[in-house]
């Protein structure tokens, strides 16, 4: 891989969804070192709160990113961190959410419904409505964002149609 010079190389590509997200019907526990980044469309997606609030949406653009651990905190943007690997090496490339938004949303977009961004936020910072979306709401996420999965009602095992996936966190925004 030739070095990351801009947000229009960096690699950001559509993955299947258990990858993004992590998820994996044999572990009981989130990966809390689990650093893919790339987005993926589900026909359905769930967002859970802290009171047990739910909200299910459909044809869902979700965008799997990360926010950055030792970032400064904003009170209106997320320092987001990709980590990349090149020949056994690992580095990170670095950029505002704005800046990613900007830069790559309209691209991505597509015929989806609605946007969510699986991103920790744990300043609770502000998320400005980026340019690219028309009319689709975007979800964002306060605190941190765990993606977890369970079956669907008389589905026999966890096979991608037989679970329902959700995203869970402390509180979500409709934008």
């Amino acid at each position: 891989m030739s070095p990351v010079t801009s947000l229009t190389a960096l690699p950001f590509v559509e993955r299947d969804p258990w990858e993004l997200l992590g998820l994996d019907p044999g572990r009981r526990e989130p990966d809390h070192d689990h650093d893919a980044a790339g987005y993926t469309r589900l026909p359905e997606l769930t967002l859970e709160d802290a009171a047990g609030h739910r909200e299910v949406l459909h044809d869902v653009l979700v965008l799997g990113l990360h926010s950055r651990d030792d970032a400064e905190p904003l009170a209106d943007d997320i320092e987001l961190e990709f980590v990349l690997r090149d020949d056994g090496e690992i580095y990170s490339a670095i950029t505002r959410l704005s800046e990613f938004l900007r830069t790559r949303l309209a691209g991505l977009v597509g015929d989806a419904g609605v946007v969510v961004l699986a991103l920790c936020n744990p300043q609770a910072a502000a998320v400005a409505r980026p340019p690219g979306l028309g009319e689709r709401p975007l979800y964002r996420a306060d605190g941190d964002v765990t993606a977890w999965m369970q079956r669907r009602p008389g589905a026999p095992g966890w096979t991608p149609g037989e679970v329902e996936i959700i995203l869970a966190a402390d509180r979500w925004h409709r934008c």
